[in-house]
């Protein structure tokens, strides 16, 4: 113990001793690189199913900003939308092996103001997406 002490007293001021330190203590912390080539495999496999996968998603809706950017179009006519997202779901598999295909949709009111028509118009829009998963 004594031997420890005495050793970490004299080279606790060594700038070559501090700098190895430095850069074993930056390698054991870094975020390992995304392994690369054709032999790799992962060493887990996640699935998950669609009724947790579609929990998760309607959770996630919560965090998600009404679409409420003012649409100018000219000639006195503008629409100012108050639209969320009501629905997201994962429906299934794509054509790739990393594909999925979803559906989403948006609901709620725009208000338009133009000389002739002026109000709330209500608006309900559904998309079915394939998305590419990287």
């Amino acid at each position: 113990m004594l031997l420890l002490t005495l050793l970490a007293c004299t080279c606790r001021d060594d700038p070559a001793l501090t700098a190895e330190l430095a850069a074993a203590r930056a390698e054991a912390e870094a975020v390992p690189a995304a392994p690369r080539g054709d032999g790799w495999s992962p060493d887990v496999v996640l699935h998950l199913s669609a009724q947790l996968t579609d929990r998760l998603l309607t959770r996630g809706l919560g965090d998600l900003p009404p679409i409420e950017q003012e649409v100018v179009l000219g000639r006195g006519v503008v629409l100012k939308p108050h639209l969320a997202v009501t629905r997201l779901t994962v429906d299934g598999p794509g054509a790739g092996p990393t594909c999925v295909v979803g559906t989403a949709a948006i609901g709620g009111t725009v208000d338009v103001d133009a000389s002739v028509l002026t109000g709330a118009v209500p608006v309900e829009a559904t998309a079915t997406v394939e998305v590419a998963l990287a």
